[in-house]
């Protein structure tokens, strides 16, 4: 939680007043900002030219790491389920390409010779897979744009939702800093504290809630659909399901 402020025993001087600094208790208007000849008086410094965004923007990619180590768990697990029903052709073809492809990435980026020939290995491989069980030129080549479009714009969307970290934490640096400036704008530090803690208590209670829900999110969405399958009995509890019936006239 970001208070945004901090408190100086100063003059009004033009120090206070290029600093944005606002007195707790009223100025009077015959009395100059710019001159130190003023009585001396608590301040508070509000940092007007915070950078709260800025400070967010280095969260971005080790939320997409995080992403990135946590959708490769969950291939995991899939590739372990495949493994054990004896689909491993389908779980190297799938899982396997997949990581191939990841490495190939890594060592693209890092400007590796072996970079680009991992890469095609990789990316030939899952075409083979998607292609396997299709029918006829048209069916591979549908299957084929199928697999590029699921996969890319899958793995985007589901990397880049994990920067929604880095929106938390910008959400509530901007939203303290709110509270912070509609203090201060009162001029008077009884008020200033009231609005302080009521604001960053109900900006900790409002991360507190965001964090779980999204949280259950990325783990529900992003992750459980890389490997979970539905399946078991339907919950009905108010359904009537007797082994046997009286029928009454």
């Amino acid at each position: 939680m970001s208070a945004g402020i901090f408190f100086r025993w100063t003059r009004p001087c033009a120090w206070s007043a290029r600093r944005g600094v606002v007195p707790f208790w009223p100025i009077p208007s015959n009395i100059n900002m710019t001159t130190r000849s003023s009585a001396d008086c608590w301040t508070i410094a509000c940092l007007w030219d915070w950078k709260g965004w800025s400070a967010s923007i280095p969260a971005i990619p080790p939320g997409m790491g995080l992403g990135v180590i946590q959708l490769n768990v969950g291939l995991v697990v899939n590739f372990a389920k495949k493994w054990r029903r004896s689909e491993k052709l389908d779980a190297i073809l799938y899982e396997g390409a997949l990581w191939v492809i990841l490495a190939g990435i890594i060592l693209t980026v890092f400007k590796s010779g072996a970079g680009k020939p991992v890469l095609i290995v990789g990316v030939v491989s899952l075409f083979y897979g998607a292609t396997r069980g299709a029918k006829g030129f048209g069916g591979k080549a549908l299957a084929v744009v199928a697999c590029v479009y699921n996969e890319v714009t899958g793995w985007f969307g589901d990397i880049l939702s994990y920067s929604r970290i880095m929106a938390l934490m910008l959400a509530g640096c901007v939203i303290a800093q709110v509270f912070n400036t509609i203090g201060a704008i009162t001029g008077n530090i009884f008020l200033f504290i009231l609005i302080f803690l009521f604001g960053h208590t109900l900006n900790f209670l409002l991360n507190l809630l965001s964090c779980f829900v999204h949280d259950l999110r990325l783990q529900c969405l992003e992750y459980f659909k890389k490997f979970y399958e539905d399946g078991g009995k339907p919950f009905n509890p108010l359904r009537i399901n007797a082994k046997y019936y009286d029928i009454a006239k």
